[in-house]
């Protein structure tokens, strides 16, 4: 007696890996870095807002 196999239902079918591990890890580094550069920027802008604070309270104070 020969049995066959169905190769064409979806249970048979060799599945495909959307994402590796490889591409999900280069994928969350450049996320890494895209968040590292954004804070960055936003350290060196709230430094530079702090700056014009400090000089603003100062020119508040001799003109009191």
């Amino acid at each position: 007696m020969n049995q066959q196999i169905n190769l064409y239902q979806p249970m048979f079918r060799k599945q495909k890996a959307i994402f590796s591990a490889l591409a999900m890890v280069q994928v969350w580094a450049i996320i890494a870095l895209m968040m590292a550069g954004i804070s960055g920027y936003t350290a060196l802008r709230l430094s530079r807002l702090e700056a014009q604070l400090v000089d603003a309270q100062k020119y508040q104070v001799i003109t009191e």
